[in-house]
C-alpha cells in the first residue's frame, strides 16, 4: 500500500469518528504522501519521509482519543507547523523540472534530512507531554470505558427482544428491477466484495460504486442487485431507481425522493415530510436494497447538491435501508456515513480480462483471422467494459479485419449499439462527462484533456505545469479531471496522470486543442527529443535511458501530429532527426515514424532535414532488423546529393564514411583518406578520428592488416590528444577501435596481446553505451577462448554478447552468437545444446523476413552443417555443399561485404575438407588456408594443420614442425593436441 493511499485511508477513518484534529493532520499527511510520490529524483528519500510523517501522526492521534492540556496542544501546532515546511519543501521539489532535480539533487537529499530531523524532534516535543498526562488520562478512560459498556449492555438487553427479522428468496412479487446482466467479466472481486458488504452482518450498508465513462458501473450494481447472498437478504424488497430525469430539475433531492416513492409503490400527490414518513415507515418494516443510479444527475450540479445530499442524507437515516449508489468520477456526495471499506474507483479491464470479455461475446470470430487481428480489435479499447462489448457485438456479423479497417477511420463513432443512450453508444456516455457541471465549470480542464489525449504514456503533473500557461488553472483542471474520472492516476506511477485510449480518440475526433495551446507542448515534447537524444545515448548512464524511455510514446505521437498539423513542421523534423538517431544508437523507439517524417521533409523542401533522415535509415537498414524498401546504400547515397547540394561539409563526410564499406577496399581507403583531410580543415579531431577508422577498416578488407592498425591507433592517439576521451560520446569510438586493434593483433597470430587487448575494450565500450561494440567485442573473445579449449567460458561469452546485440537491436549480430556457440556445444559434447543454439539462430533470422540475405542463409546452413558432421555425416555432407553455393552467389547479396562472403565460403570448404576423400579434401583444405592467409594468420595456422591429416609422410611432417610453433604461441591446446598426435603418427611409421 503507498503511503498517499495509506493517509487516505486514514483520513477516512478520522472523517467517520468526527474528530477535526486528526482530520487536519491526515490532510496535511496525503498532501505530503502526493507530493512525495510526484518527486523524480530522491524519490526513495522523501517516501521514506512521508512514510515516517504517516507513522507519527498516527501515533498522535491515537493521543487525540484522550483529553489533552494545552501545553500539549501547544507542541501539536508546533508539530503540525513543521509538516507544513515539510510539504512545501516536497512541493517545490515535486515543481521542478526533472532536470532541475537532477541538478539540485544532493542539496534537496540534504534538506530531506533536515526536515526529517526537525519532525523527529517536534514528535520527541510532543510524546513528553503525552507521557507526563497519561496517569490522569488513563483513569479517564477507565472511567470512559464502564459507562460505554454499561450502555451496550443496556442496548442490547432492548434488542434481543425483538424477533429476528425473517430471510427472504426471490419468489414473492415484487418491484420490477433490470434482469442480471449476462456474462459478466473481469470484475469477480469488486461483485464479491460489494454482494458481501449488502448481506452482510450490518443491519445497513451504504456503498457508491465510482468510476469513469463506459466502465460497467451500472452493470456491477445490477450483478450485485442479483446476487444469490442479496437475493436471500433481501428478497422482494429490492429496488432500482435511475436518477437521469432528475437532471437539471431545480429540486433534485424531491425529484429523486419521489422516484423512490413510485419504485417502493407510494403513488399519491403527498409531498415533503408526509411522503418522506411515508417512505420511511415502508422501506424500515423489514431489510431493503435501494439502488440510485446515475445519481450524479440529480447531485453533480452545484445549485443542485445540497438538496440532493440532504435527500441522500433522509434515506441514509432509515433504519434497515441498505443504499447502493452508482455515479461518474471518484468523489462520493456528503450527507450519508460511506461503508467501510470504500470500494476504489472501478478501473479498466487488464489484458486476460479484456480478451475474455470480447471473446465472449465474439464467438463467431474465425481462426484464422489470427491472434494479431484480434489484439488489433482489443488493445485500442483499453480494458473499457462498454467499448469492449459494442465491439465484440460488431465482430459477431461483420469480419474482423474489415471491422479494424472501419475503427480506423470511424474510430469512437463506430462504437454504438442500438439505443442512443449511455449503455449502448460510447460517444454519448463520455459526452455525459464531458458536458457534466463539474467540467463545465472548469473551462481548462476540456483543453487539458485534449491535449493529454496526445499523450498515450500519460504525464506527470510537474511536466503538465511546464507546458501550461496557467498554472493554478492547470491545477484545478487536473483536479477535475480525476474527480470525473476522464482521466486516472497510473497505479505503477501515482504521479502520472493518464487517459483511457477511447477517451483520448474521442477527443481527438471531436475536440482538437487549439494550435495556439498545442505551441508549449510541442516545445516540450521536442524538447525532450534532444535531451533523450544527448542525455539517452552520449553523457547518461543506462539507469538515466530507462527513465527517459517512458516518454519515449508521448514523444513519438506529439511529433507524429505536429507533422500532420502543425503549420511549421520544421521543429517537429529536427525533433524526428533526434528520435531516429537515438533508435539507432539504443533500440529505443519506432521505425513507423521515419518514412512519415521523410515525406513531410520532401514536400516541404526541407532538405536538410529529409538529408539527415536518410542517413540514419541507411544506417538502420544497415546494421539492425529494420527493413527498407530500398538498399542502404541507395539512402546513403539519395542524402550524399543532398548534402553536397547544401553545402553540408559534415554531412557529406558522414554519408562518405557509410558507403565506405560498399566500395572496393582501394577505393574506399582513398575515399577516407580524402574525408580526413576535410575534418581536419573542419577543425573536427572526433571527425577525423572517424575517418581514420573508416580507413583502418578498408585496408583490413584489402588485407594490408599492419597498416590498417596504424590507422586504427591513429584514432585512438587522437582521441587521447583531446584529453576527454573518456566522454561517452567518444568512449564508443575508442572502444570500437581499440577492439579493432586487438582483432588485428589476433589475426596476426599475437593472441595474448589480442586477448589483453579485448578485454581492455569492453570496459570502454561499455561506458560508450554501445551495445553491439560490447557484443561484437565478446563475441570475438568466445571465438579466442573457444579455440583455446575454454569452451565453458566461450559459451558464457557468447551468451553475454548475444544479450548485448539483442539491446543494440541487432538481430545479426544475436544470431552470430548462437551460430558461433554451436562449435563450443559440439567441443563440450552437447549435442542438445548446439541444436537449440540452432534453433535460436534460425528464429532470429525468422524474425527479419524478406530481409534475410544470401549470406544470412550460408552462415545459418553452416550451423547445421557442423551439428551434422557429428551425427549423419550424409546430411552434413549435402548441408555443407548447399551452404558453399549460397555463400559464392554473394552478388545478391548487398548487406554484406565481398570479403565477408569470401570468408564464409572458405569456412563452408574447411568443414566439408572434414568430410572429404584425402585428394578433395587437399583442395578444401589449401583454398581455405589461402583465403585466411590474406585475413587471419590464427584461421589459415588451423586450417594448415587440418591439411597435415590428409597429407602423406614427410610433406605433412614439414607441415606439423611448420604450424606447432605458432599454436603453442597462440594456444590453442585443442589444435595442438591433435598436430602432436599426428606428427608422433607419422615418426613412428618412417
Amino acid at each position: 500500500m503507498t503511503v498517499a493511499l495509506a493517509a487516505a485511508l486514514a483520513t477516512q477513518t478520522a472523517e467517520v469518528a468526527g474528530v477535526e484534529v486528526a482530520r487536519a493532520l491526515f490532510g496535511v499527511v496525503q498532501l505530503i504522501a502526493e507530493s512525495a510520490e510526484n518527486v523524480r529524483v530522491n524519490r526513495e528519500y522523501a517516501l521514506a519521509l512521508a512514510g515516517r510523517i504517516s507513522d507519527f501522526v498516527s501515533i498522535v492521534t491515537l493521543e487525540l482519543a484522550q483529553d489533552q492540556t494545552d501545553e500539549w496542544f501547544f507542541a501539536l501546532e508546533n508539530f503540525r507547523m513543521v509538516l507544513t515546511d515539510a510539504y512545501s519543501m516536497l512541493q517545490e521539489q515535486e515543481e521542478s523540472s526533472y532536470l532541475a532535480q537532477l541538478l539540485y539533487r544532493e542539496r534537496n537529499a540534504a534538506r530531506l534530512k533536515d526536515v526529517s530531523d526537525r519532525i523527529r524532534d517536534g514528535f520527541s516535543v510532543l510524546m513528553l507531554q503525552s507521557h507526563m498526562e497519561l496517569h490522569k488520562l488513563a483513569n479517564a478512560t477507565r472511567l470512559s470505558d464502564s459507562e460505554a459498556l454499561a450502555e451496550l449492555d443496556s442496548n442490547y438487553v432492548e434488542a434481543s427482544k425483538k424477533a429476528a427479522p425473517p430471510a427472504y428468496s426471490d419468489t414473492s412479487d415484487g418491484p420490477r428491477i433490470p434482469p442480471e446482466p449476462q456474462l459478466f467479466l473481469g470484475r469477480a472481486a469488486e461483485t464479491t466484495l460489494l454482494a458481501n458488504m449488502l448481506a452482510g452482518p450490518s443491519s445497513s450498508c451504504r456503498v457508491a460504486i465510482l468510476g469513469g465513462p463506459g466502465m460497467g458501473k451500472t452493470t456491477l450494481a445490477l450483478t450485485a442487485l442479483h446476487a444469490p447472498p442479496v437475493v436471500a437478504r433481501f428478497g422482494s424488497r429490492r429496488y432500482f431507481v435511475s436518477c437521469d430525469i432528475a437532471d437539471g430539475q431545480s429540486s433534485a433531492g424531491a425529484s429523486c425522493i419521489k422516484l423512490v416513492a413510485r419504485s417502493i409503490g407510494v403513488f399519491d400527490n403527498c409531498r415533503g415530510k408526509v411522503m418522506e414518513r411515508k417512505i420511511a415507515a415502508l422501506l424500515s418494516r423489514e431489510p431493503s436494497l435501494l439502488i440510485l443510479d446515475n445519481f450524479e444527475s440529480a447531485w453533480e450540479a452545484p445549485f443542485q447538491r445540497a438538496d440532493a445530499e440532504e435527500a441522500l442524507s433522509f434515506l441514509g437515516s432509515i433504519e434497515g435501508l441498505s443504499i447502493l449508489v452508482t455515479l461518474r468520477g471518484t468523489e462520493r456526495p456528503h450527507g450519508v456515513e460511506w461503508t467501510l471499506p470504500h470500494i476504489p474507483p472501478l478501473q479498466s479491464l487488464d489484458r486476460n480480462a479484456s480478451l475474455q470479455l470480447f471473446l465472449s461475446h465474439a464467438d463467431l470470430l474465425t481462426a484464422e483471422e489470427g491472434s494479431s487481428t484480434l489484439r488489433k480489435l482489443v488493445d485500442p479499447m483499453d480494458g473499457v467494459p462498454l467499448a469492449l462489448m459494442i465491439m465484440a457485438n460488431l465482430a459477431q456479423y461483420e469480419s474482423a479485419a474489415s471491422l479494424y479497417a472501419r475503427w480506423e477511420h470511424l474510430k469512437t463513432a463506430l462504437l454504438t449499439h442500438g439505443a442512443h443512450d449511455r449503455l449502448s453508444n460510447l460517444n454519448v456516455s463520455i459526452t455525459l462527462s464531458l458536458e457534466s457541471p463539474r467540467m463545465t465549470q472548469v473551462p481548462e480542464a476540456r483543453n487539458l484533456l485534449s491535449m493529454l489525449a496526445l499523450l498515450p504514456s500519460g504525464t506527470c503533473d510537474s511536466d503538465v505545469l511546464q507546458w501550461s500557461s496557467d498554472a493554478p488553472e492547470a491545477r484545478r483542471a487536473i483536479s477535475t479531471l480525476l474527480q470525473t474520472a476522464l482521466a486516472y492516476r497510473t497505479p505503477d506511477s501515482p504521479s502520472r496522470i493518464r487517459v483511457l485510449s477511447p477517451i483520448r480518440e474521442f477527443m481527438l475526433s471531436q475536440y482538437l486543442p487549439s494550435p495556439d495551446s498545442l505551441l508549449p507542448l510541442y516545445s516540450h515534447h521536442f524538447g525532450l527529443a534532444e535531451l533523450i537524444l544527448h542525455e539517452g545515448t552520449e553523457n547518461a548512464a543506462p539507469d538515466a535511458i530507462a527513465a527517459i524511455a517512458p516518454e519515449v510514446n508521448n514523444i513519438y505521437y506529439v511529433i507524429q501530429h505536429a507533422l500532420t498539423h502543425s503549420s511549421d513542421p520544421r521543429p517537429a523534423l529536427q525533433a524526428s532527426v533526434c528520435m531516429a538517431s537515438v533508435l539507432y544508437r539504443t533500440g529505443i523507439g519506432y521505425f513507423d515514424l521515419l518514412p512519415t517524417a521523410l515525406d513531410v521533409a520532401r514536400q516541404a523542401h526541407h532538405d536538410d532535414k529529409a538529408a539527415d533522415l536518410l542517413r540514419w535509415w541507411g544506417s538502420m537498414a544497415y546494421h539492425t532488423s529494420i527493413s527498407a524498401s530500398r538498399t542502404p546504400r541507395d539512402l546513403w547515397t539519395e542524402a550524399l546529393t543532398l548534402y553536397k547540394r547544401l553545402g553540408d561539409q559534415r554531412g557529406v563526410i558522414d554519408v562518405t564514411l557509410c558507403l565506405a564499406p560498399s566500395l572496393p577496399p582501394d577505393d574506399a581507403a582513398r575515399s577516407c583518406e580524402e574525408m580526413r583531410r576535410a575534418a581536419e580543415t573542419l577543425g573536427d579531431e572526433v571527425l577525423a578520428a572517424r575517418c581514420d577508422g573508416a580507413q583502418g577498416a578498408a585496408h583490413e578488407r584489402a588485407g594490408r592488416n599492419e597498416r590498417a592498425r596504424e590507422c586504427r591507433q591513429a584514432v585512438i592517439d587522437r582521441l587521447r590528444s583531446l584529453g576527454d576521451s573518456t566522454k561517452p560520446a567518444h568512449a564508443h569510438i575508442m572502444g570500437y577501435n581499440m577492439f579493432a586493434v586487438a582483432d588485428l593483433l589476433l589475426d596476426a597470430g599475437r593472441v595474448d596481446e589480442g586477448v589483453a587487448g579485448l578485454q581492455e575494450a569492453i570496459p570502454v565500450l561499455r561506458a560508450g553505451h554501445k551495445h553491439t561494440g560490447v557484443g561484437e567485442a565478446r563475441r570475438r573473445l568466445g571465438n579466442i577462448l573457444a579455440e583455446r579449449g575454454d569452451a565453458i567460458q566461450a559459451v558464457q561469452q557468447f551468451e553475454a554478447a548475444a544479450r548485448d546485440f539483442q539491446m543494440g537491436n541487432s538481430v545479426r549480430g544475436e544470431v552470430s552468437c548462437w551460430q558461433y556457440a554451436v562449435s563450443a556445444h559440439i567441443s563440450l559434447g552437447d549435442c542438445t545444446a548446439a541444436e537449440r543454439a540452432v534453433e535460436r539462430a534460425e528464429d532470429g533470422l525468422r524474425t527479419l523476413g524478406d530481409d534475410v540475405g544470401t549470406y544470412d542463409r550460408a552462415r545459418l546452413l553452416l550451423s547445421k552443417g557442423e551439428l551434422a558432421l557429428h551425427r549423419d555425416r550424409v546430411e552434413a555432407e549435402a548441408i555443407l555443399h548447399a551452404a558453399l553455393t549460397t555463400a559464392r552467389s554473394r552478388d545478391t547479396d548487398k548487406t554484406q561485404s565481398s570479403e565477408s562472403m569470401l570468408f564464409t565460403e572458405a569456412r563452408a570448404l574447411e568443414l566439408i575438407g572434414q568430410l572429404a576423400e584425402p585428394e578433395e579434401a587437399r583442395r578444401c583444405f589449401i583454398v581455405a588456408a589461402l583465403v585466411f592467409r590474406i585475413y587471419s594468420q590464427t584461421d589459415s595456422v588451423r586450417v594448415l594443420t587440418r591439411l597435415a591429416h590428409v597429407l602423406d609422410g614427410n610433406a605433412a611432417r614439414v607441415l606439423l614442425d611448420t604450424v606447432i610453433p605458432p599454436l603453442r604461441r597462440f594456444g590453442f591446446k585443442p589444435v595442438l593436441a591433435t598436430a602432436l598426435s599426428r606428427r608422433r603418427e607419422i615418426v613412428q611409421t618412417l
